[in-house]
């Protein structure tokens, strides 16, 4: 049991009374440690204690900013699609715009475009993954790698077909957290004089 007295600490063991000699401790010694009748004075204590204090506050930092910081802090953000629908002649080329807010790049993410149970285009590890493409989309995708730094993930989809009409989800993850939004693709059956020729 440790008792403060006259700015001192003491140390009362069964029958007497000791100093706890702290530098000798530190040290290394420990047979001095203990003298009957000596005091140790408040800021010889504080000296020992400092560096635990010094560590446990920097625990409780490491414990707020990894458990307690606002969600953005943790990387994450909303994936930003069209809020109409975008339109596509046959044959033509369709641009599916989806973007990261707040800006960021996403050359480090997974990006995933579907539609339906169908995988259009995957981007993984800093590149297209096409062998997961589904086949009826193998050949007609194109990422805008150049645009992902500032968090747009367009997706180009070349010779449109019929088929390519319907809702695209953009999925967008960190690793830590995941986000998404709809595209819808509509099809016109008439083909674009530009693109006849």
């Amino acid at each position: 049991m440790f008792l403060c007295m006259n700015g001192s600490l003491r140390a009362w063991g069964r029958r007497n009374e000791y100093k706890l000699n702290w530098r000798g401790i530190l040290n290394g010694s420990l047979g001095s440690s203990l003298h009957k009748g000596d005091l140790v004075s408040f800021q010889d204590v504080m000296e020992i204690l400092s560096p635990l204090g010094a560590f446990l506050s920097n625990s409780l930092v490491a414990f707020f900013f990894l458990f307690m910081m606002p969600k953005i802090a943790l990387g994450q953000f909303s994936v930003i699609g069209p809020t109409g629908p975008i339109q596509a002649s046959l044959r033509g080329e369709a641009e599916l715009p989806c973007y990261l807010s707040p800006p960021q790049s996403a050359q480090h993410m997974k990006v995933i475009w579907s539609l339906s149970t169908r995988v259009v285009h995957l981007y993984r590890d800093g590149e297209d993954q096409l062998g997961d493409q589904h086949s009826d989309y193998q050949g007609r995708t194109v990422l805008l790698r150049d645009a992902m730094t500032s968090g747009n993930v367009t997706l180009k989809i070349l010779d449109v077909k019929l088929m390519d009409a319907g809702k695209y989800t953009c999925v967008i993850a960190n690793g830590f957290h995941q986000e998404q939004a709809d595209v819808e693709l509509k099809v016109s059956e008439e083909e674009n004089e530009a693109d006849r020729s």
